[in-house]
C-alpha cells in the first residue's frame, strides 16, 4: 500500500508539469476568448514553458559563515515572474490575493519539512493540501465575482504561497541553524513552486470552465473574441498587385494605380522591419530615402505617387504605373535581406555583450565565494566543482536575462549591438513591447543548450527574415541601425 501511494505521488509529480503546460496551449487554441480575457498570448506562454524547462543558472541570495542559498531560474524565478505578470496584467484584487497567499503559505509550512541531504520537501498526499487551498479560494472568488479572474488568482496564490511557506520562511533555519546550502526551486521543473500552481490552475479550470453550465458556446458569448489585425505578407502584396491588373482590364485606371502604389508601400514597410497597418499613408520621407537608396528607384516611386493623385489618368499611365510597381517590388525584394542585420554582425554583437557581462559575473562570484563558510579544499571534489565551475556558470547564466531584457526593452539594443550598428525591432511597432522582450530573451536558454547557439545560426540561415528561434517567438527582427525610422503616424 505504501509503495502504491509512493508511485502515485511520483506519477503526479512527473505528469503535472506536462499536463499543466498543455492546459495553457488548450486555452490558447480552444478557448481563445478566455485566453484574451486573462492576458495570455502565444509569446508569453511559450516563454514561460521554455523558461521552466530550459532556463539554467541561479541567483545568489544569502551566503554566510553557516550556509548559502541561491534562487534557481527555472524552478523559482520563472514561475514567480509569471505569477506576478498575471497579477499585474489582470489587476487582481490585492486583498483576495494576499489572503490566498497567506492561507496557502500557512498550509505549505505545516506540510513541509527540512530533509537532510535533500532540502525542503513534502510527502504525498500532503503537498496537495496547498493546491486545494488555492483552488478553494480562487474558485470561491470566481463563483462570487468574476469567473475568469479565478484562473490567474489560482496560479498566483499557489505559486507565491508555496514559495513563501516552504522556502522563504524556512531559510533562516536552513542557513543559520543547520548550516546547509542549496537552491530555492532546485528541483527545477519538478519543484513544488511550479507544480503547485500548475495543479491549482488545472483544477480551477476544470471546476469553472469544463463543468456543466459553462460550455464553450457560453464562453464565447461571455468573452467575445476580437479578431487581431490581418497578417499581411508577400501573398497580400501579390494579391494587391493582381487586383491592380484586374482593375485595369475593367477600365478602372485610378483604382489600378492605387493598388500598385499600395503594394509598393507595403513592401517598403516590410523591408524596414515594420508592419504596414495604415494603407496609403507613408508620410515619413526619411524611410523612403533609407530603403529606396537608389535615386532612380526613388524617382520611380515619386512618379507612381504623382500618377495616383491624378483624377482621371490615362490607360497608358495606369499601365506604366503597374510596370513601375513591378520593377520597384523586384528591387525591394532583392534588397530585403540587405536591410536585415548580417549573421556576422549579430555574432560580433553577442561576443561583445558576453565580454561586457564577464566582469560583473566575476565580481559577483568573488564576493559570493568570499562570503562562504569555509575556504576551498583542493582535495574536496564537490567543493572545487561548486567554487570553480557551478557557481560561476550559474551566476553568468542568470545575468543573461536581465542584461538583454533591460537593454532591448528600453533602447532596442545592447552595448554589443550598439557597437556593431544593429538593433532589434518588433514587427509593426517602433518600440519593443515588454512581452516581446521577455519572449525573445527567455528563448536564449533553449538556444544556449542547443549546441550553444549553433542550431540558432542554422535556423537563421533558412529563415526569410534571418530570425533565430527567439525572434520567431517574439515576432522581432534585427536590422541595421541606419534603418531606424520615426513613428509612422
Amino acid at each position: 500500500m505504501v509503495l502504491l501511494i509512493d508511485l502515485l505521488g511520483g506519477l503526479i509529480v512527473l505528469l503535472t508539469p506536462v499536463v499543466g503546460l498543455l492546459i495553457f496551449f488548450i486555452i490558447l487554441e480552444e478557448f481563445r476568448p478566455l485566453a484574451h480575457a486573462i492576458h495570455l498570448n502565444q509569446r508569453i506562454v511559450l516563454a514561460f514553458i521554455i523558461g521552466c524547462v530550459f532556463a539554467v543558472g541561479s541567483i545568489p541570495v544569502i551566503a554566510s559563515g553557516r550556509g548559502w542559498i541561491m534562487l534557481n531560474m527555472s524552478g523559482a524565478v520563472m514561475p514567480t515572474c509569471f505569477a506576478i505578470y498575471l497579477w499585474i496584467k489582470n489587476k487582481l484584487n490585492i486583498f483576495v490575493v494576499s489572503i490566498g497567499i497567506g492561507a496557502t503559505a500557512f498550509v505549505t509550512y505545516k506540510v513541509t519539512k527540512i530533509v537532510d541531504n535533500i532540502g525542503i520537501g513534502a510527502e504525498f498526499p500532503d503537498y496537495l493540501l496547498p493546491v486545494l487551498t488555492a483552488v478553494i479560494i480562487s474558485t470561491a472568488y470566481g463563483l462570487l465575482s468574476k469567473r475568469e479572474k479565478a484562473l490567474p488568482i489560482s496560479f498566483t496564490v499557489a505559486c507565491l504561497g508555496t514559495l513563501t511557506g516552504a522556502d522563504l520562511v524556512r531559510i533562516p533555519e536552513l542557513v543559520f541553524n543547520r548550516g546547509l546550502g542549496g537552491d530555492i526551486g532546485g528541483a527545477r521543473t519538478l519543484d513544488l513552486v511550479l507544480i503547485c500552481p500548475l495543479l491549482a490552475f488545472f483544477l480551477t479550470f476544470i471546476l469553472l470552465f469544463l463543468t456543466k453550465g459553462f460550455c464553450k458556446r457560453k464562453l464565447l458569448r461571455d468573452y467575445p473574441y476580437r479578431l487581431p489585425k490581418a497578417n499581411r505578407d508577400d501573398r497580400w502584396i501579390h494579391k494587391r498587385f493582381i487586383q491592380g491588373y484586374d482593375c485595369l482590364k475593367q477600365g478602372q485606371r485610378k483604382q489600378a494605380i492605387f493598388y500598385a502604389l499600395d503594394a509598393v508601400k507595403k513592401k517598403i514597410y516590410m523591408v524596414a522591419g515594420f508592419q504596414y497597418s495604415k494603407p496609403n499613408t507613408l508620410r515619413d520621407k526619411d524611410i523612403l530615402l533609407r530603403v529606396l537608396d537608389n535615386p532612380r528607384a526613388l524617382g520611380d516611386f515619386y512618379i507612381l505617387e504623382k500618377f495616383s493623385r491624378e483624377l482621371d489618368p490615362t490607360t497608358k499611365k495606369a499601365y506604366k504605373s503597374l510596370l513601375t510597381a513591378q520593377l520597384l517590388l523586384d528591387k525591394l525584394d532583392s534588397s530585403r535581406k540587405v536591410r536585415l542585420a548580417t549573421k556576422s554582425r549579430r555574432a560580433g554583437a553577442f561576443l561583445i555583450d558576453q565580454i561586457c557581462l564577464l566582469p560583473f559575473a566575476a565580481l559577483i562570484n568573488i564576493i559570493w565565494i568570499s562570503s562562504l563558510y569555509h575556504p576551498v579544499n583542493p582535495d574536496e571534489t564537490i567543493s572545487t566543482l561548486l567554487v570553480y565551475f557551478i557557481f560561476p556558470f550559474s551566476i553568468w547564466a542568470s545575468l543573461q536575462l536581465p542584461y538583454f531584457i533591460l537593454f532591448e526593452l528600453f533602447t532596442n539594443r545592447t552595448p554589443g549591438k550598439w557597437m556593431v550598428g544593429i538593433e532589434v525591432k518588433e514587427i509593426g511597432k517602433t518600440r519593443m513591447s515588454f512581452e516581446a522582450a521577455i519572449a525573445r530573451n527567455i528563448s536564449r536558454y533553449f538556444e544556449m543548450l542547443g549546441g550553444f547557439y549553433i542550431f540558432s545560426v542554422i535556423v537563421m540561415g533558412f529563415s526569410k527574415n534571418r530570425q533565430r528561434i527567439g525572434d520567431m517567438i517574439a515576432k522581432t527582427v534585427v536590422v541595421p541601425s541606419k534603418n531606424r525610422a520615426g513613428n509612422f503616424k
